[in-house]
């Protein structure tokens, strides 16, 4: 089990520790995206994180209510990843309403909500479905359990699967204090499934930071492993060209690695985000350049004078991007998964 953080630590920036957030995540119908159970188990956890991703954090209370509903079965697999989560993490107490339908905004769920966030507790999670558009009934049950997560110093978390039209930040805002957008990415070969995830806080100002992504990885034994870092991009090779870029490589190399135009490369890197390094080693980009191309290129690259030093980039831009939760011991929290298609090629 690994919950890694490779984020930019939010240095001024106050954590969100008490109120309603809704994580609203969109599958736009396809199949690959991060099982719903999954995600949300590495969400819970970076939530404890010293630096978690876009300034959310459970509150100073050290107690954590986890509400799910499903089979027995469904919920005896919970109880035991949870009983093999981070270290980090405090004591997780899961709630089952048993196998009932799946919407904790509705009757017994809401009640349940509603008993829980009353409670002396840090942190409440559960899941609810807003597929079929927030109802009358479904916006006045997250405006009341904002104002009870406010009135016991609680954090709320609902997550909240949407449907691709109704991913607007618009259409919560107001019932919620900030809501968060999870939309599905490319992940790199070692992990299994990857989620970009924007943060946009409640208010007519609202307030953004940063996207962030996360890459998730489960046996379905034990607590999921799972990543975060700055998102670059939703494709894996246009991420690996921002890191070719940032280790040194000139853009006409990385054009003939790719096979395609320098001018190609350049359109490509001038509207990704401005951060001052890579936070992969040059071997890990190597290593994704051979995945991605199919190729052995660590050779071609060497004969075609392939630079790997300090970039020439002009990093003036980056001056306000903070970075300090980088460190040289980063990389030793990447934790590939087991048997991937990257370890085969190392």
């Amino acid at each position: 089990m690994s919950i890694s953080n490779h984020t930019p630590s939010l240095v001024g920036t106050r954590s969100e520790r008490i109120g309603l957030t809704v994580v609203a995540i969109s599958y736009k119908g396809q199949s690959t995206f991060a099982p719903p159970a999954v995600l949300r188990l590495a969400f819970e956890a970076h939530l404890f994180s010293e630096n978690p991703a876009l300034g959310l954090k459970a509150s100073n209370k050290k107690r954590f209510n986890a509400l799910w509903a499903g089979s027995s079965e469904e919920l005896s697999t919970l109880r035991r990843m949870y009983n093999q989560k981070p270290a980090h993490m405090p004591r997780v107490d899961l709630v089952s309403l048993g196998d009932f339908e799946d919407n904790w905004l509705n009757g017994p769920g809401y009640n349940s909500v509603a008993r829980h966030v009353e409670a002396d507790v840090g942190l409440v999670t559960f899941f609810c479905t807003l597929q079929e558009g927030i109802t009358p009934l479904a916006a006045a049950s997250l405006a009341k359990l904002r104002q009870k997560a406010h009135q016991h110093a609680c954090h709320v978390v609902a997550f909240a699967v949407v449907s691709e039209v109704q991913l607007n930040a618009n259409a919560l805002r107001g019932m919620a204090d900030r809501i968060v957008l999870i939309q599905p990415c490319e992940p790199d070969p070692d992990w299994s499934w990857a989620v970009s995830a924007e943060f946009v806080s409640q208010g007519y100002f609202g307030v953004t930071r940063p996207k962030t992504m996360c890459q998730m990885a489960s046996s379905g034994k034990g607590y999921p492993q799972a990543v975060f870092e700055p998102h670059l991009h939703d494709e894996l090779a246009t991420r690996v060209q921002w890191h070719m870029r940032k280790h040194g490589a000139m853009n006409k190399d990385i054009a003939k690695a790719f096979d395609v135009s320098g001018s190609t490369i350049t359109r490509a890197l001038q509207h990704l985000p401005k951060y001052p390094k890579s936070w992969k080693s040059e071997e890990e980009v190597k290593s994704l350049l051979d995945f991605v191309t199919g190729e052995d290129t660590t050779p071609a690259a060497s004969k075609k004078g392939m630079q790997w030093g300090d970039s020439d980039l002009n990093d003036d831009d980056d001056e306000d991007v903070d970075l300090s939760g980088l460190n040289d011991d980063d990389d030793a929290l990447y934790v590939p998964k087991k048997n991937s298609k990257l370890n085969k090629r190392r």
